[in-house]
């Protein structure tokens, strides 16, 4: 990569909002190459700025598997958001090429309408039947390899939720007790169907840094984490007042206003023309999305 196309991809990871406005202002065949030119984080941070609608396309310019490497590295709730402004086809068409987990754990969440706890959750996390021991409960926590462990929930034969204990306590209970003589039996839990700004006021934020997601039946299906709260509010700039996240961010942007636009443009087109290459496919790590 040049000297050009090193600074360019460096001021998208330093500044991503100014770099999300010049990228719309670009044609979407040549805006789609570029993501993919980033590292994993820079990428998804920059995402995150531009409207849902442009990501889509971006998606869409790319081929099949430079699409799905694209997909895969974004968290749940920037999947979310892209992947709802694709009609059903494409959708499909996308999710045939993942991963069979993850595309079941996608495909599941759709169901649910945008703003509600079902559409923000994430899923595979820590569950274990009531009836093992503490032994076995251990070993299928370590069998999750992403997502939420400090929280482990248990589930009944027809996988509804009916307690839930943390890592550190089934790590110190005896090894042959059964889960259900250790874990606490009232579990405050959001119901999938529930808006967001439901969710976001109940008081057990103050108390819990996630809360699990039940469908109509009380079945298990997903973990909403206060820190993905938090996101998809400053997204909404539902928490922008005075001292907010989206707030500081703004005012911090502020200093950059003058010129990284025009600094940002010149070094996108060197990038473009020298050929940026797709280097995330190369960077591309299974474990972390699928």
């Amino acid at each position: 990569m040049s000297l050009h196309s090193r600074l360019g991809v460096a001021f998208a990871d330093a500044h991503p909002a100014e770099a999300a406005g010049v990228l719309q202002k670009l044609p979407v065949e040549k805006a789609a190459p570029l993501l993919l030119s980033l590292q994993p984080r820079a990428m998804e941070r920059l995402l995150e700025q531009l409207p849902a609608d442009f990501a889509a396309e971006c998606l869409l310019a790319l081929e099949r598997s430079a699409a799905c490497r694209l997909l895969v590295s974004l968290d749940l709730e920037l999947q979310m958001r892209v992947l709802r402004r694709l009609d059903a086809r494409q959708r499909d068409d996308l999710l045939r090429d993942l991963k069979p987990e993850l595309a079941a754990t996608l495909r599941r969440i759709l169901r649910y309408p945008d703003d509600t706890a079902g559409a923000l959750m994430e899923a595979p996390l820590a569950s274990v039947p009531h009836d093992i021991s503490v032994r076995e409960a251990l070993k299928r926590v370590r069998r999750v390899r992403r997502g939420l462990k400090f929280y482990v929930y248990v589930v009944n034969g027809q996988q509804q939720l009916t307690g839930v204990l943390t890592l550190h306590e089934l790590l110190n209970a005896p090894a042959a007790r059964p889960v259900s003589d250790i874990m606490t039996r009232k579990v405050i839990s959001l119901s999938a169907g529930e808006t967001m700004p439901v969710v976001a006021e109940s008081p057990y934020w103050h108390k819990y840094n996630a809360l699990p997601v039940t469908d109509q039946d009380g079945v298990l299906v997903g973990v909403i984490r206060q820190r993905n709260l938090r996101r998809f509010l400053d997204s909404r700039q539902i928490l922008n007042g005075p001292g907010s996240a989206v707030g500081v961010i703004l005012s911090v942007g502020e200093l950059f206003s003058v010129t990284a636009g025009q600094l940002l443009s010149t070094l996108m087109s060197a990038t473009l023309s020298g050929g940026a290459r797709g280097a995330a496919g190369d960077r591309y790590n299974d474990d972390r999305r699928g």
